[in-house]
């Protein structure tokens, strides 16, 4: 799984998410797991406790949270 930040998509402001990704041996480097598919929210959160999270989460997208959307439903 990798973080994902995206800018003003159907939200206002910057949101993150969890998106599954597979190593490219060719590249040598992550790609998406799923490249040239939808890949959406599924329903399931990753979640801490640890307030360090928290205060990257505002640095980074301007509102602290605790949890990350897991985006892990695909669209054929």
């Amino acid at each position: 799984m990798a973080l994902r930040i995206r800018c003003h998509g159907f939200i206002e402001g910057s949101y993150a998410a969890l998106v599954g990704v597979e190593w490219n041996a060719e590249l040598g480097r992550y790609e998406l797991g799923q490249a040239g598919r939808v890949v959406m929210f599924g329903g399931n959160y990753a979640g801490t406790s640890d307030s360090r999270f928290s205060e990257l989460s505002e640095q980074y997208l301007g509102h602290r949270s605790a949890i990350l959307p897991i985006h892990d439903r695909i669209e054929r």
